[in-house]
């Protein structure tokens, strides 16, 4: 079994990306001032990209702990201001995770 740790680690970073364009549309528009919204996302990328390789396998052996594990992290590391779009992301996020259930139990 492989662990989930690379697969976090891209989550976190597509977190901390979408956080900074959340926050810096709270405004209505990405300007030069929010630079400084980004600087946590591109300092973690090189973390996240540096195991991408390894996710494929991480992702063909996911327990349901592992799932619900990583379900619970992307809901609490994404949190954007615009509270309707983070509702309809984590929907979604819902729904992925109960297609990717669907496939598995049926196509594995």
């Amino acid at each position: 079994m492989e662990s989930i740790t690379e697969l976090k680690e891209v989550i976190l970073t597509a977190a901390k990306f979408g956080n900074a364009v959340g926050r810096s549309l709270k405004d209505g528009k990405i300007g030069i001032g929010d630079i400084a919204e980004f600087i946590p996302a591109v300092i973690s990328l090189p973390a996240a990209l540096e195991g991408i390789s390894q996710i494929p396998a991480e992702v063909k052996d996911l327990t349901d702990e592992e799932l619900n594990e990583l379900t619970a992290f992307i809901n609490d590391e994404f949190d954007i201001p615009q509270d309707g779009t983070e509702d309809m992301i984590e929907d979604h996020i819902a729904l992925l995770r109960s297609v990717y259930v669907l496939v598995t139990k049926y196509y594995a």
